[in-house]
C-alpha cells in the first residue's frame, strides 16, 4: 500500500466483509492513501454503503473497468477464483494477503 501511494499508482481492494474491516482497521496506510483507493464488492446489500471506522464507499465491482487500478488486493480471499474468472479481461495486478502474493 504505501508504495502505491509513494509512486502515485492507484489501487483496488476487493471486498468489504468482517475480515475486510479487521485488515482495514489495522493498516496504518489507509489513511495515507487518501483519495488514491477504491473499495469494491459485489453484494447489492454492500454496495452504496460505507464502512465503518473509515467511512469508505463501497463501489459495485464493475466500477474497476472505469476506474484501472495498476493493483487490486483481494480481502475476500476465500473468493479468489470466482473473482478472478469473473475480471479476466481487467488489466491490473492482482494481490492476495495472507502470504502476500501476487497472480
Amino acid at each position: 500500500m504505501s508504495y502505491c501511494k509513494d509512486n502515485n499508482k492507484k489501487l483496488a481492494i476487493y471486498g468489504a466483509s468482517g475480515q475486510s474491516n479487521i485488515f482495514l482497521s489495522y493498516n496504518i496506510f489507509i489513511k495515507e492513501l487518501g483519495e488514491n483507493f477504491i473499495l469494491v464488492d459485489d453484494s447489492d446489500l454492500k454496495i452504496g454503503k460505507y464502512t465503518p471506522v473509515h467511512n469508505i464507499h463501497i463501489k459495485p465491482s464493475s466500477y474497476l473497468y472505469d476506474y484501472n487500478p495498476d493493483f487490486t488486493l483481494i480481502l475476500a480471499f476465500n473468493f479468489t477464483n470466482e473473482i478472478l474468472n469473473k475480471h479476466k479481461g481487467l488489466k491490473t495486478i492482482w494481490k492476495i494477503p495472507l502470504p502476500l502474493r501476487t497472480l
